[in-house]
């Protein structure tokens, strides 16, 4: 039985690692060390286009947060590049696939920031990397948001 499992457990992790990441979110790192700890691939999101509207939208990690927070942007479709697209919580400079964000009024919960890091975390080195990073984006909320658009949304 595990000559089995072995095989299959290598195949399906070689799988999953092999997909393609439709859509990330990158904080700034302000050091090398803190760069691992600073992209998240976002699962929640969705880009329409229609004649008069681009509308994006997407939750943005626990791991900046603390807690759910769902974000919308539109705005006219771009036919040059870049285009910007304003919603409640910021504004979004788009050029080609990526996005320069800046938030406002999210509402970031440190406390559960902190629980949720040193879920993630393996060692208390690796927390304080990880927290280093969710405290510059509480003092600083903005990234990039890149897409591939070749992926469906």
């Amino acid at each position: 039985m595990k000559t089995i499992l072995l095989p299959a457990l290598l195949f399906c992790s070689m799988a999953m690692a092999s997909e393609p990441v439709c859509v990330s979110y990158r904080v700034p790192a302000s050091r090398p060390d803190l760069a691992p700890y600073s992209s998240f691939e976002l699962s929640s999101f969705s880009r329409s286009v229609s004649n008069d509207q681009v509308v994006v939208k997407y939750r943005l990690p626990l791991e900046l947060t603390g807690q759910s927070v769902d974000v919308i942007f539109a705005g006219p479709p771009g036919d040059q590049d870049p285009h910007e697209l304003y919603g409640e919580n910021g504004t979004m400079l788009c050029k080609d696939d990526a996005c320069r964000v800046v938030f406002k009024g999210l509402g970031i919960d440190l406390k559960s920031v902190d629980r949720n890091l040193r879920g993630l975390s393996r060692s208390e080195e690796e927390f304080a990397l990880r927290f280093e990073v969710a405290r510059a984006f509480s003092n600083d909320p903005g990234g990039v948001l890149t897409y591939d658009p070749l992926c469906s949304f």
